[in-house]
């Protein structure tokens, strides 16, 4: 038995997270993949990681100079729903 809730899979015995190109499929921002995993930013592990931090290292600037996210809402859809993640751990 599966439940999804936000970017996290739950079956009967343990929390499982997709996979960064899943993730940005079902954002609709599956043409932002190839940069994302080119640039190191390739496990959800790290990227829920990263926006821990008091100081983010993945933030609006890395997302657009680093990964090449272009798009000013995107990079903020991508960044608020990694906060979310982080909090329903």
């Amino acid at each position: 038995m599966f439940e999804r809730k936000g970017i996290f899979v739950f079956d009967s015995t343990k929390l499982k997270y997709p996979s960064v190109s899943e993730w940005l499929f079902c954002l609709g921002y599956e043409e932002y993949a190839q940069q994302f995993e080119d640039t190191g930013f390739d496990s959800m592990e790290y990227l829920i990681l990263q926006t821990s931090f008091k100081e983010k290292l993945l933030d609006e600037f890395t997302l657009r100079d680093e990964v090449g996210v272009d798009n000013l809402a995107v990079r903020r859809d991508i960044l608020k729903r990694l906060k979310k993640s982080k909090l329903e751990k």
